[in-house]
């Protein structure tokens, strides 16, 4: 028989023999059960989406308490009995990518949504895009066995947790065998890693999450290619950039070509950085040519800093480090096709600064080649460093003793080190702790003065609540006048939301202060970004970092700046968050390198000239 081949093992790994293996499955999937999936990137674990054990069970299996899951369905009618969809959402999850899509869930579905999507109004939906997938609903015919209710799965990646998606039948065994049910696999090899990739269709807006399976590896033009000459001396540039520590995913740009990398994750794990190491070297390899300069981030601890200096070396090849910031405006640049310069509103959880200070609320003039900060949020103490995002309670008492009100702190948390590390701060936090101009970090202490919860078990949690908080809200705020302040200091402006801060002190309702929050940041961007118009007089700006990944605050800047007069640009093909920065890097160290060599082009000519010159 040709093709591939199916077969089903139990939950040691041993063959099960008889049946069709897709049906075994099925069935198996139907009692509750838990399988991996073998796919074309990797396995997945999947489960009923409708028990609530399995789900739970999942769940324990990932050590992933409260990060939302994405469900499996097998047509548009039964993901549209789980969540409301327009006609962008649709067109997204019948395209060839077949992306996860963020959509509002429907509150009288059919799922266990409190455990799928814990706190949460949004749930990722996707449709088959594999065969075995594909075979799998066809055999349940989209429907549970005597019953109205659609098939839906929990389809989830198979690995531990920090580490890569499991790809090979020995890989997958070794991390589930003994602890699920069975596996699904066949006989076609996985070459490459890929996660599902992840946007929100928000209306008439897409916002690109995660960039994986379906558009890697997918070139696209960024106009960056040197016009040809005989008379060239040096090759046509070939820069790779590293990306960050986050949502890791390397570019490279090539005879005026994009090339995103697949998405690599986060680096903190020696698994990770090993499948890192290995997918750049491969993806070199099958190219058959190495870069002529790589790219990488400021901060000299991130892994991709370390490797692109170590690389470079070995290469002989320069290394091009580039603004955390400036990269995340510079890749809407590249993405859009815009020269420059522009004004850009870059606002992220963290990003080292020229200054090597914490960065994340930043205004900025940009070009080609080079940022130049204009302003950027007023700062506040980050005591805790990278524990703050899973601890929010800690930025709620940095603001606390920003208003001169660290008093509170003890009745306000919960938390024992609530008062000494208020006591802390105000006697010697400006020699233990730096400060930040974070937008993120100005989220969690938001998050945390509301109410929200005190430990937290992944990135963007508080954010995704507060944003869900604001949206829930049906009253109208007449509160946001005064919320801000904007002045100057040391040449820079400063938005200042302590006003704002106090406000959500004093708020009992945290849906009225999450919606108060979010429209007086909105309106304070707004303000803050006429008042870099008024010193420059550029009218196109650009939105980038991870706090733009609210769709709730994404759409409310970018129509406050539409109304203001404003040509604002938004990425398309690559993540606001840090899966975009490598395509920054990348652009902006192709842009040095192309005005360093028509400088001395320049030079060259003007050394053939002189002398005739002077004759």
């Amino acid at each position: 028989m040709c093709g591939p081949k199916t077969h089903f093992l139990d939950g040691e790994g041993n063959p099960v023999s008889g049946g069709d293996p897709v049906q075994n499955v099925l069935q198996a999937l139907l009692k509750g059960e838990v399988i991996a999936i073998k796919g074309i990137g990797g396995y997945h674990l999947a489960g009923d989406a409708r028990n609530r054990e399995t789900v739970t069970r999942i769940r324990n299996l990932k050590n992933r308490p409260n990060k939302p899951l994405a469900v499996m369905t097998g047509d548009l009618w039964t993901a549209s009995m789980l969540a409301h969809m327009g006609i962008l959402a649709k067109k997204a999850l019948l395209s060839p990518e077949r992306p996860i899509v963020l959509l509002p869930i429907k509150k009288n579905g059919p799922l266990p949504y409190d455990l799928i999507a814990p706190d949460l109004d949004r749930i990722g939906v996707f449709l088959p895009c594999t065969p075995i997938q594909h075979l799998l609903f066809g055999k349940g015919s989209f429907h549970l066995p005597d019953s109205r209710e659609p098939l839906a799965l929990v389809m989830t990646s198979a690995n531990a947790e920090g580490e890569p998606i499991a790809l090979a039948e020995k890989e997958v065994l070794k991390i589930f065998a003994g602890k699920i049910d069975g596996f699904l696999i066949h006989d076609r090899i996985i070459h490459h890693r890929q996660d599902d990739s992840l946007i929100c269709a928000d209306g008439n807006n897409r916002i690109l999450l995660r960039r994986a399976r379906g558009w890697v590896p997918q070139a696209f033009p960024v106009g960056k290619k040197r016009s040809s000459s005989p008379r060239t001396d040096s090759p046509e540039p070939f820069v790779l950039a590293l990306g960050g520590q986050m949502k890791t995913a390397p570019c490279q740009i090539r005879e005026g070509k994009a090339l995103v990398f697949p998405h690599m994750g986060d680096l903190d794990g020696e698994r990770s950085r090993e499948e890192y190491r290995s997918s750049v070297r491969t993806f070199l390899h099958a190219q058959g040519a190495t870069p002529t300069a790589l790219a990488c981030d400021l901060h000299p601890d991130f892994y991709t800093t370390r490797m692109a200096f170590e690389w470079g070396q070995e290469w002989g090849v320069p290394v091009i480090p580039v603004g955390h910031h400036h990269a995340h405006i510079a890749s809407v640049m590249a993405d859009r096709g815009l020269k420059g310069p522009v004004l850009g509103i870059a606002l992220d959880g963290f990003g080292m600064g020229v200054d090597q200070t914490p960065w994340g609320g930043e205004l900025l003039r940009v070009d080609q080649t080079d940022a130049f900060r204009l302003g950027h949020f007023r700062t506040l103490f980050l005591p805790g460093g990278d524990r703050v995002p899973r601890e929010p309670w800690r930025m709620g008492v940095s603001a606390l003793c920003a208003l001169g009100r660290g008093e509170d702190a003890e009745k306000i948390f919960s938390h024992p080190q609530a008062h000494d590390l208020a006591n802390h701060l105000k006697s010697a936090g400006q020699t233990f702790f730096p400060k930040t101009s974070s937008a993120g970090r100005l989220f969690d202490a938001a998050y945390a003065l509301l109410g929200g919860k005190e430990q937290l078990d992944h990135e963007g949690q508080g954010a995704m609540e507060l944003e869900v908080w604001a949206r829930s809200f049906r009253g109208q705020n007449q509160e946001t006048g005064n919320g801000y302040v904007i002045s100057e200091a040391d040449g820079q402006g400063i938005l200042d939301f302590l006003p704002l801060l106090e406000k959500l002190r004093m708020e009992r309702k945290k849906e009225k202060g999450a919606a108060l929050f979010h429209e007086t940041l909105s309106l304070g961007v707004r303000d803050f970004a006429v008042w870099g118009r008024e010193r420059t007089g550029i009218r196109s700006i650009v939105l980038s970092g991870g706090v733009f990944q609210n769709t709730l605050l994404s759409r409310r800047v970018s129509a406050l700046l539409g109304q203001s007069g404003f040509s604002v640009y938004r990425p398309l093909r690559v993540p606001t968050n840090d899966g975009g920065l490598s395509l920054g890097q990348a652009w902006v160290a192709l842009s040095r390198i192309l005005t360093d060599i028509r400088i001395k082009k320049i030079e060259r000519r003007i050394e053939c000239v002189l002398p005739f010159r002077h004759a």
